[in-house]
């Protein structure tokens, strides 16, 4: 990735900054005009494309032919009068047979990048700033991309000193168990426990730095968001501006226009024109916007439309924002009952936040449900249970409240599945295995105990699961029941 900065000077002839074209004959082919006054970043970029064509030896006419654009396109990049896109000028250098790289740029292509980015900047700002957010955005994946591939190697490195670490405790045990029977060498005793002291100190060195690791990567990916987010917004802005093409309209005027244009693309087979639009339109909107927006849709008969809108928001809205926007439906539906949404497009939010969001994301969602008095946060954890299961529990479990885990495993337990049962026992039991016991006394079921083979069933599934014999017997006991 490059910098864009001023480091050519045309007033430098021969020195290293100065362009190639600055220190060319001026030499005009057929068709050429003269630059028109302007902005002098504009004048300089317009002057150093004369002299690119001039290195070709092209008239205006062939060069325009070559490049794919008409001849007034290229008469006006040529005068000043437009700025081109980088693309044109990547395939001025590749008819030159010299490296057109944007994203690694060298040489004299270097400095031509830099002018073009100047020019924008004077000519056409939110073009500039979205080439810039672009920039930064894709330097930040890159680097994301380095976090990522250290902290595997993190992790596997970690993996590695385990696997070493219980192969020296399995030797241990053995040993140990043998001393009991016969006089077993101490000294490798010793020797082995200083090793595993030194393999556990290596353990949590190498846990601390992927500790920090984890936390580099999740910086990065907010300061992602954060430049995709403002990428996003410009390019809403620059949509927008074209789209009203400079007319005084309100928030309610240009509602109304994006509307009409939508169904005049769906209607005219345009399907993803239209969803770009109406994503680039929603962006913009507060919670209360977007449900009158969207309620305007399933008004106009454009349920399958917006029903893709309302997904692609779910999958980048806030918590807080998601909250809010269940709530207006909510409302909607309780305002008219026979409308045109409510507790369906409520389940269709959280089905995607269960599919498309992270699992801290689904644990807080699930919290803030469960607090509303508005909307049925039980409800939503059934579904939540019963789309997920246990998996899902063991991912979402440390961003739940306590009072959100409660009623989760209550749900996980209230079924006759004892494998189910038992995987959620084992993962709760290896997370604190004192508070599982009371945890089992409300949870399980004993009706789903009553029939012994299921009992003798659940306990190997215990047993296979890691408890160890004692807890195994304390967790059955739990359900009054007198087999074991």
């Amino acid at each position: 990735m490059f910098s864009i900065g001023n480091n050519a000077d045309p007033e430098k002839k021969g020195e290293p900054g100065a362009m190639a074209s600055d220190r060319m004959p001026a030499r005009r082919g057929r068709g050429m005009g003269a630059v028109k006054p302007g902005p002098a970043e504009v004048v300089q970029f317009a002057k150093h494309l004369r002299g690119l064509q001039e290195r070709l030896q092209l008239t205006q006419e062939d060069l325009a032919r070559q490049l794919h654009v008409s001849p007034s396109t290229l008469s006006r990049y040529m005068s000043g009068e437009r700025v081109p896109d980088r693309e044109f000028v990547c395939e001025i250098y590749r008819l030159l047979g010299e490296p057109a790289d944007i994203k690694h740029p060298g040489g004299e292509f270097k400095s031509t990048l830099e002018l073009l980015f100047a020019a924008k900047k004077r000519k056409e700002p939110l073009r500039h700033r979205i080439w810039m957010l672009e920039l930064a955005e894709a330097g930040l994946k890159n680097e994301i991309d380095e976090a990522k591939a250290i902290t595997a190697g993190l992790e596997k490195r970690i993996q590695e000193e385990v696997d070493a670490r219980l192969a020296v405790e399995t030797e241990l045990n053995e040993l140990r168990t043998t001393l009991v029977q016969r006089a077993v060498d101490q000294s490798r005793i010793s020797e082995l426990e200083e090793i595993q002291r030194l393999a556990e100190e290596r353990i949590q060195e190498l846990e601390d730095l992927l500790k920090e690791q984890r936390s580099l990567v999740v910086v990065l990916e907010e300061e992602r968001k954060l430049v995709t987010s403002s990428l996003g917004y410009a390019s809403r802005e620059v949509f927008l501006n074209d789209l009203v093409r400079g007319d005084n309209r309100t928030d309610d005027d240009l509602k109304h226009h994006v509307l009409r244009k939508v169904n005049e693309l769906f209607d005219e087979g345009h399907a993803e024109q239209a969803d770009h639009l109406l994503e680039s339109y929603s962006r913009g909107l507060d919670c209360g916007q977007f449900v009158d927006f969207l309620g305007s849709m399933f008004g106009q008969s454009r349920k399958r439309a917006g029903l893709r809108l309302l997904y692609k928001e779910a999958a980048i809205r806030t918590v807080r924002e998601l909250v809010k926007i269940m709530r207006l439906l909510w409302a909607r539906e309780q305002q008219h009952p026979f409308g045109n949404f409510g507790s369906e497009e409520i389940d269709f939010i959280l089905d995607c936040v269960l599919s498309e969001r992270d699992p801290e994301v689904v644990g807080r969602l699930l919290n803030a449900l469960l607090e509303s008095d508005s909307l049925n946060g039980e409800s939503f954890m059934e579904k939540a249970v019963e789309a997920g299961g246990v998996d899902l529990f063991t991912e979402v479990y440390g961003s739940l409240s306590h009072s959100a885990r409660d009623i989760y495993v209550k749900r996980l337990l209230r079924v006759d599945d004892v494998h189910s049962a038992a995987l959620v026992i084992g993962w709760l039991f290896k997370q604190n295995p004192e508070a599982v016991h009371d945890a089992m006394h409300w949870a399980l079921r004993p009706r789903s105990f009553e029939d012994s083979a299921k009992r003798i069933e659940f306990y190997r599934n215990l047993k296979e699961v890691g408890l160890p014999e004692d807890s195994a017997v304390r967790v059955l006991r739990s359900v009054d029941r007198p087999y074991v």
